[in-house]
C-alpha cells in the first residue's frame, strides 16, 4: 500500500475471467526477475493495474500486457509507468466511489500503445465487472477503512429496490433518473410481483448498462484522439469536423437510449418486447460508432501518409538540388585550380627560359673576358708554354691535378665540372659528394623542411659515395 487508505494491485486475465491476483509489491518482484512464473513461460499476459481506495472500490485502472520468456521471467525491456498513466486516464463508469479513471490502448498517443489493450468481454461478462467482483471478494485480504455497505452496480440489484406500490408520478421520477444514479442507489429486499418481474429481466438491463458505459469510454477515447490530431496538419480539419459531428450525433443517440432505458425500467412489467428492440438499437449504435471510429482513424492515417510522402518528396528534391549545386561548384573549383596550375607552369617556364638566357649570357661574358685576358697576356702564356710549365690545383676527391695551358679556360669557367669529369662523374653527383665531404651529416628529410643532421662517417672518395646511403644515419637507412 503506497499511502494510508490506498491499495495497489495487479490482476491477470484468463479466458473466462481473472486468473491471478497479487499486490503491486509482488508484481515489482516479478519485474525485477526475483520471482519466475513457470506457468506463464513463453506467453503474453493481459493484466490490469488497479488503485483501490479504503472502501475497497476501484478508483483507477491501467490495462497493460506483459510478456514472459521461456523460463517464465518477465520481459526485461518492459517499462510502462503504471502509476503515472493511472492518473491520466479517461472517466469511466462509477464503480462505487465516483467515476473510475481508465487508461487503455485506445487513448494512448503511441508511446506505450504496443504494451496496452482495450477491455471487452470474456465469459459473457465485461472485464470491468470481473475486476470489480474480484476486488469485492477481497482474496488479497486488503484492509478496509470502515464498514460502509458495498456498492451494488449491476441492474439486477437495482431492480430489487423498486416497490410494487410505486405511484405513477413516482415511477416517472424514477424513470427520469440517470442510469449511474440508479446504479449507486442503496440495496433493499425485493417485494411483490413487480419486483420479481424486474429481477427476471435484470440480465438484459445489466448488459445494456455495460454497453452504455462502453460507449462512453469509446466516445471519450475518440474525442482525445481527435484533439491530438489537430496538430498534425490543416488538411485534417475536415476529418475532425466530420468526426465531431458524428460524435455529437452518437452522444445524442446515447442520451436518447438512456431516456428510453429509464422508461423501460419503469414499464418493464408491461413491455418486455421494448427491451429486445432496445438491445437491437444498442447493437446498431455500437456498430455505427465502431464504423465511425474506424473511418476517422483511416482518414487520420491517410493524412499522415500524405504528409510523410510530401515531406519525403520535398527532401528528395532538396537533396537533388544540393547535389547538383555541389557538383557544379566542384567543377568550377576544378577548372579554377587547373587554370591556376597552367598559369603557374607558364610562369615557371618563363622563369626557366630567363635563367637559361642568363646562363648563356654569363658564359658568353666569361668567354669574352677570357679572350680579352688571353689577348693581353698572349705573350706571357706563350713563354709559359715554351717553358713547358703546367698549372696545378688541389680539389677534394681528385687531389692535386695538373691543368694544361689549353684547359685553363675550361677550368676557370667551372672548376667543379672540370674536376667531376676527371673523376668520371656528373657535376650533380660530384657536388652532392662534395657537400657530404665538407659536412658529413645525415640529410634525411624531416617535417618542416628540416633534415636529421646527425653525424655520419665521411666517405673520402667520390667513387665510393652512395647517395641516400652514405649520407644517412643508421635509423634512416645508412650503414
Amino acid at each position: 500500500m503506497s499511502a494510508v487508505g490506498k491499495h495497489e494491485a495487479v490482476l491477470f486475465f484468463g479466458n473466462s475471467g481473472i486468473s491471478r491476483e497479487m499486490l503491486y509489491t509482488e508484481f515489482e518482484s516479478i519485474l525485477d526477475a526475483l520471482i519466475p512464473m513457470p506457468d506463464l513461460a513463453s506467453s503474453t499476459q493481459f493484466a490490469a493495474y488497479l488503485v483501490i481506495n479504503g472502501s475497497l472500490n476501484i478508483s483507477s485502472i491501467v490495462f497493460f500486457t506483459l510478456g514472459f520468456d521461456e523460463q517464465g521471467f518477465a520481459d526485461a525491456k518492459w517499462n510502462v509507468p503504471l502509476r503515472s498513466l493511472a492518473s491520466k486516464g479517461v472517466d469511466g463508469p462509477d464503480m462505487g466511489s465516483g467515476k473510475v479513471r481508465i487508461y487503455m490502448q485506445g487513448i494512448d498517443d503511441g508511446k506505450y500503445k504496443a504494451s496496452l489493450w482495450d477491455p471487452a468481454e470474456r465469459g459473457g461478462t465485461n472485464d470491468l465487472i470481473h475486476l470489480r467482483n474480484s476486488i469485492r471478494a477481497n482474496r488479497l485480504c486488503l484492509t478496509k477503512e470502515n464498514d460502509e455497505s458495498e456498492w451494488m452496480g449491476d441492474a439486477s440489484m437495482v431492480m430489487q429496490q423498486v416497490q410494487p406500490a410505486v405511484k405513477p408520478k413516482q415511477a416517472q421520477a424514477v424513470a427520469a433518473a440517470p442510469v449511474q444514479a440508479v446504479q449507486a442507489a442503496p440495496v433493499s429486499e425485493p417485494q411483490g410481483e413487480a419486483s420479481t418481474l424486474m429481477v427476471d429481466n435484470s440480465d438484459e438491463f445489466s448488459q445494456a448498462i455495460k454497453i452504455i458505459e462502453s460507449q462512453r469510454i469509446r466516445i471519450t477515447a475518440l474525442e482525445n484522439t481527435l484533439q491530438k490530431s489537430q496538430t498534425l496538419m490543416p488538411e485534417m480539419q475536415a476529418a475532425q469536423e466530420a468526426s465531431e459531428a458524428e460524435i455529437a450525433s452518437l452522444k445524442k443517440q446515447v442520451a436518447d437510449f438512456e431516456a428510453k432505458n429509464a422508461e423501460l425500467q419503469a414499464d418493464l412489467g408491461e413491455s418486455s418486447t421494448i427491451s429486445k428492440g432496445l438491445k437491437k438499437q444498442v447493437d446498431e449504435l455500437t456498430k455505427k460508432l465502431e464504423k465511425s471510429e474506424k473511418q476517422a482513424k483511416d482518414k487520420i492515417d491517410e493524412l499522415k501518409n500524405k504528409s510523410e510522402q510530401s515531406s519525403k518528396s520535398s527532401m528528395d528534391k532538396l537533396e537533388k538540388e544540393l547535389t547538383k549545386k555541389l557538383e557544379t561548384r566542384e567543377k568550377e573549383l576544378e577548372k579554377d585550380f587547373e587554370a591556376k596550375i597552367a598559369a603557374e607552369q607558364d610562369e615557371q617556364k618563363k622563369k626557366d627560359q630567363q635563367l637559361e638566357n642568363f646562363k648563356k649570357e654569363l658564359t658568353e661574358l666569361r668567354g669574352d673576358k677570357f679572350r680579352l685576358m688571353k689577348g693581353g697576356a698572349e705573350d706571357f702564356f706563350k713563354k709559359v708554354a715554351e717553358a713547358d710549365i703546367n698549372f696545378m690545383a688541389f680539389k677534394p676527391g681528385a687531389g692535386h691535378i695538373t691543368i694544361p695551358l689549353d684547359d685553363i679556360g675550361t677550368y676557370m669557367n667551372s672548376p667543379n665540372e672540370y674536376v667531376a669529369k676527371k673523376c668520371n662523374m656528373s657535376l650533380e653527383e660530384y657536388e652532392t659528394w662534395l657537400a657530404h665531404y665538407n659536412n658529413p651529416v645525415c640529410t634525411a628529410p624531416l617535417p618542416g623542411d628540416k633534415i636529421c643532421g646527425d653525424k655520419v662517417t665521411r666517405t673520402e672518395t667520390p667513387a665510393k659515395f652512395q647517395p641516400k646511403v652514405s649520407d644517412r644515419c643508421k635509423k634512416h637507412g645508412g650503414k
